[in-house]
């Protein structure tokens, strides 16, 4: 402990008091989903987000009224960016995605992707 508050310029290099940043980990928390706009009832999404309710309102923010509704999700997982991205490559085998993201696929395959899901909380580790 220093007590002379003098002696601190004097003393101390005060560039031993600088506390390393942090390097930030992303979160790979999540939930998996299907969501099913009513205007388009022949297609259903699949996605990742870590908060589902905003993300339900960032889907229907701009619409006069709502149209897009949840129609399956997962637990929380500890790893949701990996099975996602092991879902999707899954369902590129087997499907055509539509859209500019690729992930809108056929409602045809909505048990299929709700099968993947229910996998996904066994392997990566669902968070009670």
């Amino acid at each position: 402990m220093i007590k002379n508050k003098q002696d601190v310029f004097n003393t101390l290099d005060l560039k031993e008091f600088t506390v390393p940043s942090l390097v930030k980990e992303p979160d790979k928390r999540g939930y998996l989903y299907l969501v099913q706009n009513k205007n388009y009832p022949e297609l259903i999404k699949f996605g990742r987000t870590i908060d589902l309710h905003k993300r339900l309102q960032a889907y229907n923010s701009d619409q006069p009224e709502p149209n897009v509704s949840v129609i399956a999700v997962s637990c929380l997982l500890s790893n949701a960016n990996i099975a996602e991205e092991k879902i999707i490559a899954y369902m590129r085998q087997i499907c055509s995605p539509v859209g500019y993201t690729k992930e809108w696929f056929d409602v045809k395959y909505q048990t299929e992707l709700e099968s993947k899901i229910t996998e996904a909380e066994k392997v990566y580790d669902s968070i009670k």
